[in-house]
């Protein structure tokens, strides 16, 4: 960066001055893994909504009295649809970071199951009584290490995740943007170009900070079912009443 600014500091910046992304990282390489995957879907829908259509009339394609151009004036492809294609496109880089979050997410759950034994050797050998030491430096050294792996797996993690709402959202405003210059009137009067820029500010944003904190979630139910089987073992059946109300606050705190 130190040899950018010195040779820039008298000179108008050019690109060769730039680091070179990898391919992977580029956005014309990500639009065109969107669209190989886009397309063949989206006929596929146009398809199967003209045969609805032509199902509803009593009619089948071959015979539609109906031109497929009306048929098609109220597609829309659904909200699901379109989230596994982008999962298709990112599938490696979503898969990766989940994984990540979740192995973060069991780790921390785990942590204080070794610390509970590790405070419990301390117990006993304090009280006098001869065990050897090598259990103790064991959960010590145990404790250490998945602290440490716990921390390297969450902000790799955290990273993945990162990553993959900034290509999300960069994906997503080129496609806004190629779309926009191919829309009719109709398309221009429903999407003015102030909502456009909307879309892409705000709601992207959200998308980016989703793309964040959405393995979280996914990811709690796995902490959350290691905690309750430590509870149930330690405690008993009864944790299960403890785990119920603070659903239910949750839930009520929530609403």
């Amino acid at each position: 960066m130190n040899v950018k600014c010195f040779r820039c500091y008298k000179r108008t910046v050019q690109t060769e001055d730039f680091y070179l992304l990898d391919e992977r990282d580029s956005i014309d390489f990500m639009f065109t893994r969107f669209q190989y995957f886009f397309k063949p879907r989206y006929k596929e829908l146009q398809q199967l909504h003209i045969s609805e259509k032509c199902q509803s009339r009593g009619e089948t394609i071959e015979t539609s009295s109906v031109e497929p151009s009306e048929d098609l004036q109220d597609f829309q492809i659904s909200v699901w649809q379109f989230l596994v294609i982008l999962f298709k496109t990112f599938s490696f880089q979503i898969t990766l970071g989940t994984t990540l979050i979740m192995l973060y997410s069991c780790s921390l759950s785990c942590i204080p199951i070794l610390q509970k034994q590790l405070i419990a050797f301390v117990e006993q050998r304090t009280s006098g009584k001869n065990y050897s030491i090598g259990k103790g430096i064991g959960y010590a050294i145990g404790v250490a290490v998945l602290i440490f792996a716990n921390g390297i797996i969450a902000t790799h993690g955290y990273y993945q995740t990162s990553v993959i709402g900034a290509k999300l959202r960069a994906l997503l405003i080129k496609v806004l943007l190629d779309k926009s210059f191919k829309m009719d009137a109709r398309g221009h009067h429903d999407f003015p170009d102030g909502k456009i820029n909307s879309i892409m500010s705000t709601d992207l944003n959200r998308i980016d900070y989703a793309c964040i904190f959405a393995p979280f979630v996914i990811a709690s139910p796995c902490s959350f079912a290691i905690a309750l089987a430590m509870l149930i073992y330690n405690i008993g059946v009864s944790a299960l009443v403890g785990v119920a109300v603070f659903t239910l606050a949750t839930v009520m705190l929530g609403f």
